[in-house]
């Protein structure tokens, strides 16, 4: 038998159980007050992506800092994710964190990080788009990009092995990635 101890009492509980026997605290959580740590541990995460990101700029490998640049801002989604909680000095419980972090399907956890990322954004929203519509279409955009430069496809209406990086001049890559470079910049600031 695998034993749990509580977070806020060390009560030693089974590893199925849900809430503690002795002081009802929900477990397999992420304790509130560890919730600073993972907001500044994120954010130094993010900066060091941005780094990588403007070397490989720097060295004119443009669709592989875009792919930084998107790993950036998808770690700087993790700050807002979590302070929301710090601030209402709420646990998250694992399963959210892992549902929205780590998740296995189609559209989590990238997409979801987009999503919140991109809330947390001023957009200037499609007029005839709503808000949410707006927010589902760009993080659609920007994961279909991610994983287009990352991996060779079989795309079968074309008949052919299509990898992004063959489709776009190496001006329109330069450009993708001065883009993408500059938001993540911007969403650093923000968060500092």
């Amino acid at each position: 038998m695998v034993l749990n101890n509580c977070p806020h009492c060390s009560a030693k509980n089974t590893r199925n159980e849900i809430l503690c026997s002795n002081c009802g605290t929900q477990l397999d959580v992420i304790p509130c007050e560890n919730l600073e740590n993972g907001i500044q541990i994120t954010k130094r995460n993010g900066k060091s992506l941005i780094e990588t990101a403007t070397l490989l700029n720097c060295n004119k490998k443009y669709l592989h800092s875009a792919i930084f640049s998107i790993f950036a801002i998808e770690e700087m989604a993790k700050p807002h994710l979590l302070s929301a909680n710090y601030s209402q000095k709420k646990d998250i419980p694992y399963a959210e964190w892992d549902r929205i972090a780590r998740g296995r399907n189609r559209k989590s956890p990238h997409f979801e990080k987009w999503k919140t990322y991109m809330e947390s954004l001023k957009l200037n929203i499609h007029p005839d788009l709503t808000k949410d519509e707006t927010i589902e279409m760009i993080a659609e955009y920007y994961v279909r990009l991610k994983n287009n430069v990352l991996y060779v496809n079989w795309e079968k209406r074309l008949n052919k092995w299509y990898w992004l990086p063959e489709d776009y001049s190496e001006t329109e890559q330069e450009k993708i990635s001065r883009d993408l470079l500059y938001s993540a910049r911007k969403g650093y600031e923000r968060l500092t």
